[in-house]
């Protein structure tokens, strides 16, 4: 008891967060788990969160996940108007919604005729963000809510603050910290083949942790959406590595199934397969398998669907043609929010593609 009310004391005299060594006994000690979560509010505590995993320390973020996860459940069912909640700037017509008891979060209302509306891609993202321990994505539930006397589905995540990325110094972006982060969630994004991450869904909290928003774009690699991802974002940091290597192709599929197309499943599993088939762990650091001697051949590797690699290759030929300067002049389209036009719904019927944005 007596060690209980010490550590009662260390969350009171210092409410903004327990110093990381403190973790290692929370997670063993329920009681000083729910002393702790009485002290954060959810926003404070997703932030949290993400320390946690960004550190290995996945048990005790696993137990506040599920914590925050059920207390957004419980909100189901009530009633969403301009007295509760305020609209935010998005083509998915996003919500602010204060739900009570310090709770904030954001409701994406599912339209079916809006490819980037698609509620079950954001809750995907998070379950499998939380099941390989990226610890970018903050916690995210399916919600339904009472929105003009009309039952509405849509996905609901909690709010976190911060600033976003387009709007940081180069000095704080440039941070260990955050660069390492940042490199993480470009995997991830190659991963489940999201083209649209820009500055504008990153967000940098007070820690320095990185909050990567907005996913209903990922998981479309079947539908012929390029994310314009560099290969070099295919190679994990050492931590995410041996993590994704003791996650089985089952879990992945079950967070998945019925949220995302089955055959963009299997080529998640496919990139899985071969990140852990040609990377290893050796002295802390990423290092390639076998002493492979062509690392930029290695990369170019990296399996896609094949109507992804269709399209790299007719806008490679377009760029060809406009330059006249053969396949030297050919440019890798960059990651969506760079810079530039941006990428527009592929029509896999057209005649001809539509513009994209190429690197400069």
């Amino acid at each position: 008891m007596i060690r209980l009310l010490g550590y009662a004391l260390l969350v009171l005299l210092a409410p903004f967060a327990p110093p990381p060594a403190a973790y290692a006994e929370v997670a063993c000690n329920p009681e000083i788990q729910d002393v702790l979560w009485a002290k954060h509010t959810p926003t404070q505590l997703q932030d949290r969160i993400f320390e946690l995993q960004n550190t290995g320390r996945y048990e005790i973020a696993a137990h506040y996940q599920k914590k925050l996860e059920e207390r957004m459940r419980s909100f189901n069912g009530r009633v969403i108007d301009d007295t509760n909640s305020k609209a935010l700037m998005g083509s998915t017509k996003p919500r602010l919604v204060h739900l009570g008891d310090g709770v904030k979060a954001v409701f994406k209302p599912h339209n079916p005729s809006m490819v980037a509306s698609n509620h079950l891609h954001e809750v995907a993202a998070y379950e499998l963000d939380k099941l390989l321990g990226i610890g970018k994505v903050p916690v995210t539930v399916e919600a339904k809510f009472m929105v003009n006397g009309v039952e509405t589905t849509g996905s609901l995540q909690i709010f976190v603050k911060g600033k976003v990325l387009n709007k940081l110094p180069a000095s704080r972006i440039a941070t260990v910290k955050t660069s390492v982060q940042h490199h993480e969630m470009q995997f991830f994004d190659w991963l489940t083949f999201n083209w649209d991450r820009h500055g504008e869904n990153v967000i940098v909290g007070a820690r320095d942790n990185i909050h990567a928003i907005d996913h209903g774009f990922s998981f479309m690699g079947n539908k012929g959406y390029l994310s314009g991802y560099d290969p070099v974002f295919s190679i994990p940091s050492a931590r995410i590595l041996s993590k994704l290597s003791s996650v089985s192709n089952d879990a992945i599929r079950t967070v998945l199934k019925g949220r995302v197309d089955n055959d963009v499943i299997g080529w998640i599993l496919k990139r899985k397969e071969w990140v852990l088939g040609h990377f290893e762990i050796k002295n802390g650091r990423v290092a390639v398998k076998n002493g492979y001697d062509n690392y930029a051949a290695l990369l170019k590797t990296a399996p896609e669907p094949p109507v992804l690699s269709a399209h790299r290759e007719t806008i490679r030929k377009l760029r060809e043609a406009q330059t006249g300067e053969g396949s030297t002049a050919v440019q890798r389209p960059v990651a969506s929010g760079s810079g530039g036009e941006t990428q527009p719904t592929v029509d896999r019927n057209a005649k001809t593609l539509p513009r994209r944005r190429l690197a400069p």
